[in-house]
């Protein structure tokens, strides 16, 4: 389970990254306004952050829960 979470956070990291650079080559051939290009990155930088805190929190935790692991076995 903790394997699938970890893959679809990435999955959504990888999204969302393919989102931030699609709106930069709409940006860049002048198919969307200056104002509508801010707007849009601003979201999806906003969104991009909070999933990279999740998947980093999601290795946090599973960093914790070996160490434990190896404690126990370690006695």
């Amino acid at each position: 389970m903790r394997t699938k979470m970890y893959q679809s956070q990435q999955a959504a990291c990888m999204s969302t990254q393919r989102q931030l650079d699609a709106l930069v080559n709409m940006h860049l051939r002048e198919l969307i306004s200056e104002e509508e290009y801010l707007q849009k990155r601003q979201e999806l930088q906003a969104e991009l952050a909070s999933l990279k805190l999740k998947l980093a929190d999601t290795e946090d935790r599973a960093a914790k829960w070996l160490e434990l692991t190896e404690r126990v076995f370690i006695f």
